[in-house]
């Protein structure tokens, strides 16, 4: 067993951002992915997390954080949880299910993705910009 926090990071962390993404949906689910390695129960717990690693030479890991499901459901799965863990501040316990998969499986789950990274040390993730047309060079 390892503990971890929810946040990306690098050996040196020369960069650091955000990241968001927009799934296909019902018929294309990222969530299929663990499904399909018998080690989940789709019935009784909830991927609440996952993170991407991609090393030298191609190597590319997907790791799944999933958690039970609430007992009480009355919000809904996610209001559910998140009533959950703002009553209990300490460790979120998971369950972790790693998969090696190439880039374009794991790319073909979404309609969209976005990653915005910022030079480490500098302190402008959420801030607003204006960039200027770039000039074509002759």
């Amino acid at each position: 067993m390892h503990t971890g926090f929810f946040k990306a990071g690098t050996q040196y962390g020369d960069w650091d951002g955000t990241a968001a993404a927009d799934e296909y949906g019902a018929n294309h689910t990222f969530e299929e992915l663990f499904e399909a390695t018998g080690k989940v129960d789709k019935d009784k717990e909830l991927l609440i997390a996952f993170e991407i690693y991609a090393g030298e030479r191609g190597f590319f890991t997907l790791t799944g954080y999933f958690h039970d499901k609430s007992d009480s459901t009355d919000l809904g799965w996610v209001p559910s949880l998140n009533q959950d863990f703002s009553k209990d501040t300490g460790k979120i316990q998971v369950r972790q299910v790693d998969l090696q998969i190439t880039l374009e499986e794991f790319f073909m789950h979404f309609k969209r993705f976005n990653v915005v990274m910022v030079r480490n040390g500098l302190d402008i993730i959420g801030r607003e910009y204006e960039a200027s047309e770039t000039e074509e060079q002759e």
